[in-house]
């Protein structure tokens, strides 16, 4: 607030608004619990347009009363609308109306006559007179709609005949001649598949070895492997097309390996034309 009387404007507060010098303008109050100071929000009009201002009153100031009171007077009246809310919300929350409920109109209820039979049925008094009086109705029914028996003949009497015997004949006997079963001769080569192909040939290649240029196959008979033996580190190339071939790398024997097998020494030889293309 300005300490000058003669340019510190006039203030003059409502509960919802503030007037300064003449003026009238829409605000909101908040009181400090602490220090008990009152804040005052407006927005003014400042060269067309709006301009936010803040309000800070002290007990110290002349317009500390006025404008105390009327922050208690609006948060009275907020409390107030807040108090009248929450009736209303908690009836819309739990499905009712907040209006008061209109009386119901009181419907004729028309009590029907029950049966005697029904009746006499629930009663134990008259229990077993009620079901004596079901089965004789029910037997009532059932002779009326059974037809009359006919009358029934006399039986005939039939002798009985005893029954004569049919003549047997001898069935002759046939001879049964005994049947000789001859031994079926069964080829070498269909019990057993591998004679069938013929003898399997030696393996000639043990021992032996292909070698280029820092390089060596080995087919090694005390490892029983196939060895692919380089002599010093082997490019990157190499690497690839050993792998390729299908040969592993053993840490044990230092060296690319495969079973000493046919199948195998095929693979090594198309493998020693790779590596000669590729290392010489």
């Amino acid at each position: 607030m300005a300490n000058n009387e003669n340019s510190k404007p006039m203030y003059t507060f409502a509960p919802h608004t503030i007037t300064c010098n003449g003026q009238e303008f829409p605000a909101e109050y908040s009181i400090n619990p602490t220090s008990g100071h009152v804040y005052a929000f407006l927005t003014i009009q400042e060269r067309g347009k709006p301009v936010s201002v803040k309000l800070k009153v002290t007990q110290s100031e002349a317009e500390y009363a006025a404008i105390l009171q009327a922050a208690q007077q609006e948060r009275e009246e907020r409390n107030a609308g807040k108090q009248a809310k929450e009736p209303a919300a908690e009836a819309v929350a739990a499905g009712q109306e907040p209006e008061a409920a209109q009386p119901e109109a009181v419907v004729p209820v028309t009590v029907l006559a029950k049966d005697p039979d029904t009746v006499a049925k629930k009663q134990p008094a008259a229990l077993a007179a009620y079901w004596e009086k079901r089965r004789a109705q029910k037997a009532a029914q059932q002779a009326a709609q059974e037809p009359e028996a006919e009358p029934t003949a006399e039986p005939v009497a039939v002798q009985a005949q005893e029954p004569k015997p049919m003549p047997v004949q001898a069935k002759e006997s046939k001879a049964v001649e005994p049947v000789t079963v001859e031994p079926v001769a069964v080829a070498q080569d269909e019990r057993d598949p591998k004679q069938a192909r013929g003898p399997v040939p030696d393996k000639n290649f043990v021992g032996k070895e292909i070698a280029g240029n820092g390089w060596k196959i080995l087919f090694d008979a005390a490892q029983e492997r196939t060895r692919v033996i380089f002599e010093g580190e082997p490019t990157k190339a190499a690497l690839v097309t050993v792998e390729k071939a299908g040969f592993y790398w053993s840490t044990v024997m230092q060296s690319f390996n495969k079973k000493l097998t046919f199948k195998a020494y095929r693979a090594a030889q198309a493998l020693a034309l790779d590596l000669r293309a590729v290392c010489g």
